[in-house]
């Protein structure tokens, strides 16, 4: 039996553009190029009749750019769209996260000369397989649920959260409801396209009260800072309550590796750890979870509609790794209760 194609529309002013990038991607048999667009206005009457898996958008277009198309097409037919483009510049922070706000699944970087360089083509087919088995969702998780609470006392000191597709954005919609003054140093391990993490800890710093790193070797935590993971590189904590940078294997899937970060706040914080496993494919932090929990440590994952991707969550879920299991605006919340504990942290 035949396998179906992974029907793809490409849409970029340049011609030449859309020869290189038409090639890359069809170099993968299991992937066709059913049309390609110079104009996105163009494309936006056809994405309907045409009915893609997934959409590839340049940014920077003549008479409509590729925001402004995001925005039209997750309202009006929302399909899974990739931004391959140039975004970095002296405003690559703010363009980044409006895409990925809009509705954008991922960024890759855009090839630069005739043929794109061999990482950019295996990474740009990957980003398309991925995208395509993403399930735009019409509807969001509307959170009126009241939080559980116990009378647990327990005073947590750190939190690690792992995210992958989808990532950026909704950990931006949990930190933007914690204050300044939050009591409780977080650790991030972000899947992210390389290239644009210090553009998002750019934008994040611009409008979290929060102050946001990339962590360095050996740094003290300390409240009111979020470290995430350097690109390519696993963040942990060490016995003594420093970061720590560990460089990929050649046996890791993922990296930063969210199982060897929640693995190392397990180890040496046990029950005064947090962990928060979000949207993404596959089950990387879901072991990880597991191992935190069974130290005694709170556990917590997304729920599913408000995923971009389900597979993390879900396979934490599955393996009973998640004492609660809550949107992003209320795993806020439920921060903010569990932070009560810290004197210095308004009551909610």
């Amino acid at each position: 039996m035949l396998t179906k194609k992974i029907r793809v529309i490409l849409i970029d002013d340049s011609p030449v553009a859309l020869a290189v990038i038409k090639s890359a991607i069809e170099s993968d048999t299991s992937i066709q190029v059913v049309e390609s667009f110079l104009n996105p206005k163009s494309a936006l009457l056809h994405i309907p009749q045409i009915d893609p898996d997934v959409i590839c958008v340049d940014f920077f277009m003549n008479g409509m750019d590729g925001l402004e198309f995001i925005k039209i097409v997750m309202s009006k037919f929302p399909k899974p769209v990739l931004v391959i483009s140039r975004v970095v510049g002296s405003d690559s922070s703010k363009n980044i996260f409006d895409l990925i706000s809009a509705g954008a699944i991922d960024i890759i970087e855009k090839p630069t000369s005739g043929h794109p360089k061999d990482y950019l083509k295996t990474e740009l087919i990957y980003k398309i397989k991925l995208a395509s088995g993403v399930k735009i969702l019409s509807r969001k998780f509307d959170s009126n649920q009241k939080i559980i609470t116990s009378s647990s006392h327990k005073r947590f000191n750190v939190i690690g959260i792992g995210a992958s597709t989808g990532g950026p954005k909704t950990v931006y919609e949990i930190l933007q409801n914690l204050p300044a003054s939050f009591p409780i140093p977080i650790l991030v391990s972000q899947h992210i396209t390389f290239g644009f993490l210090n553009s998002l800890v750019q934008w994040m710093n611009k409008h979290l009260q929060l102050k946001v790193k990339i962590a360095t070797n050996e740094e003290p935590l300390v409240a009111g800072y979020v470290y995430y993971a350097p690109e390519n590189t696993n963040l942990l904590v060490s016995q003594s309550k420093k970061t720590s940078l560990l460089p990929k294997t050649h046996q890791q899937t993922y990296c930063p590796s969210i199982d060897i970060m929640m693995n190392s706040i397990a180890q040496n914080y046990k029950q005064a750890a947090i962990g928060i496993l979000l949207t993404g494919m596959g089950n990387d932090g879901a072991a990880g979870m597991k191992y935190l929990q069974s130290q005694g440590g709170m556990t917590i994952a997304q729920e599913e509609t408000s995923c971009v991707i389900y597979g993390m969550p879900k396979a934490a879920i599955e393996q009973n790794a998640a004492q609660k299991i809550l949107p992003p605006v209320d795993i806020a919340k439920y921060l903010m209760y569990l932070a009560k504990q810290h004197k210095s942290v308004p009551l909610l």
